[in-house]
């Protein structure tokens, strides 16, 4: 039988950008904080914003602007991480401002802001990567590990800034692209042992590599840590293999080991926590096959599992969303991943029966409460509307409409909208589906391709 969760799709006008690459936290009262950012850093700057709700993720609030203690505007760009300190205060690291962000060579400002208020004002931000803006942290991920340190996990970017049609190419007359070929993708950690007012950074840097480097060396971004009740640290991340890989730290992300590939097939971004009460670790990742992938549905189907060996093997494997009823990948190859340059339906609605929907289903991040798992993540990208009327023959309003996507026909640009989905937490343990009985998307599946 499916497992009973609830789901709702995050209308627009409640959290506008998607993916919002957002963070939430259980606050004292009961209630439940969402903080995310607009994803714009073009004057005015934008505050950072934040929806409550008193249900257990189940509905949610307007959102409402983030103030400083002065007063102002607690500006912020996007990829919030928000952390339960110690202290009782509120920590959350995020992106303040970014330039080039989309030029492969991107300069962020990254602060940690500290709140005794339970989010209602927030301390000025102190720099996490002011000597290397091209380091950034990722969204959700800021920890207090068992030490005290705080730590969260940065993105970076090795080689010059990229000229032309950096990341195209032409394969047997086909466009494709690959979105790590310009620069090696590495990741580092930031940490702080006095609850962020300094922050220094990680010695080494983790990337894939094939044979130990003998094979070649590839990025690895859109990653996720955690901590183990023995202090060991465990870092899993989307490589440019179209793997997940795996690395560890012994000494509280101070340095990491070579990481090695897992058996988990799929691509980014992704979202790894540790469940409540146990040593296990919830992994949340973009599964699909190097088929899908370069047939232009890379991030249809996103799936969730289980490792009780610290990321080693996943067990429990589960859809939250697909398109298909296949929820296990078969490992592949270790590669460049490719992915086609134009996304577009499903050809094959005997296997893809739930198409059309959402291409790009993505940048999860979730939290835990009362016995639940609350995970959320955008739905967006119809893929090539011309294929999708004539081949579907419907329109893309109307399948925008089951989704809350906003579309502009005169320039064809589709906005996408956000989802939040409450499972119990023992339901992630158990055998079949997870469906809420209502969601055409969301019915799961059992099977292996």
């Amino acid at each position: 039988m499916p497992i009973s969760t609830s789901s709702n799709v995050i209308a627009r006008s409640t959290v506008c950008q998607s993916p919002n690459c957002g963070s939430m936290i259980p606050l004292r009262d009961g209630s439940i904080m969402w903080i995310w950012g607009v994803g714009s850093n073009w004057p005015p700057p934008h505050p950072l914003q934040a929806n409550f709700s008193k249900d257990g993720g189940r509905t949610w609030s307007d959102p409402v602007s983030l103030r400083l203690e002065d007063g102002s505007d607690l500006v912020g760009f996007l990829c919030p991480s928000l952390v339960r300190m110690r202290s009782g205060k509120l920590g959350m690291v995020q992106e303040q401002t970014a330039w080039d962000f989309n030029q492969g060579s991107a300069r962020i400002k990254a602060t940690f802001h500290a709140s005794s208020d339970e989010g209602k004002t927030w301390s000025a931000g102190v720099a996490l990567n002011a000597r290397r803006p091209r380091e950034h942290p990722y969204f959700d991920q800021l920890h207090q590990l068992s030490s005290g340190r705080l730590i969260i996990p940065c993105a970076g970017l090795i080689g010059p800034s990229p000229t032309g049609d950096f990341d195209n190419f032409t394969l047997a007359g086909e466009r494709f692209r690959n979105a790590y070929a310009y620069n090696l993708a590495i990741v580092t950690a930031r940490y702080s042992d006095d609850e962020g007012a300094t922050w220094q950074r990680s010695f080494n840097e983790v990337y894939a590599s094939i044979d130990g480097g003998r094979g070649g060396n590839y990025g690895i971004g859109e990653y996720g840590i955690a901590e183990q009740s023995d202090g060991k640290l465990v870092m899993l991340g989307f490589s440019g293999l179209g793997r997940i890989f795996r690395s560890c730290s012994e000494d509280g992300g101070e340095t990491w080991q070579q990481s090695e590939p897992t058996d988990v097939q799929g691509s980014g971004p992704l979202c790894v926590k540790r469940l409540p009460g146990s040593d296990d670790l919830l992994l949340i990742w973009c599964h699909g096959s190097r088929w899908e992938a370069m047939s232009g549905y890379p991030r249809h189907r996103l799936s969730c599992a289980i490792s009780s060996d610290g990321g080693a093997t996943f067990r429990h494997f589960k859809n939250l969303e697909s398109l298909d009823d296949v929820d296990t990948i078969e490992t592949e190859p270790l590669t460049p991943y490719v992915q086609g340059r134009i996304w577009k339906q499903p050809s094959d609605p005997s296997r893809y029966h739930r198409a059309p929907g959402p291409l790009r289903v993505d940048h999860p991040f979730c939290t835990f409460d009362r016995g639940n798992a609350i995970i959320a993540y955008g739905l967006g990208t119809l893929g090539d509307i011309g294929f999708l009327e004539r081949f579907y023959h419907t329109t893309v309003e109307e399948v925008c409409a089951r989704f809350d996507f906003a579309y502009d026909r005169k320039t064809g640009r589709i906005k996408g909208s956000n989802k939040v989905r409450v499972i119990p937490i023992e339901s992630l343990y158990t055998e079949g589906p997870i469906s809420d009985g209502s969601d055409p998307l969301s019915d799961g599946g059992n099977r292996k391709t």
